[in-house]
């Protein structure tokens, strides 16, 4: 059995840093969810999201695909407190 020993600092330095990279920064695009989700009907269009966001629909038009950038920073791991194994605190940026 392997096992890694890091401290709560060095968890929280390595996330950052693999967060401030290119692996870090994740555009989805409608293909991209259906494969995550393994299904082939989700549409990630302005249509869809009209309901819930109208300004997309209203700005670009029906049945325009969109696209979704996610990345995290602040990332801040805490071992054993709360209740919990590992705790991670992070900010998400879209």
């Amino acid at each position: 059995m392997s096992q890694a020993v890091m401290s709560e600092s060095a968890m929280s330095c390595a996330l950052n840093s693999i967060a401030a990279s290119n692996i870090g920064y994740v555009v989805l695009n409608e293909k991209d969810i259906n494969t995550f989700f393994n299904v082939q009907d989700i549409k990630f269009d302005t249509s869809n999201f009209a309901a819930n966001i109208p300004l997309f629909k209203q700005k670009l038009g029906p049945n325009k695909p969109l696209k979704l950038a996610l990345w995290m920073k602040d990332i801040e791991v805490k071992f054993g407190q709360f209740d919990c194994d590992v705790q991670a605190t992070y900010t998400l940026g879209m």
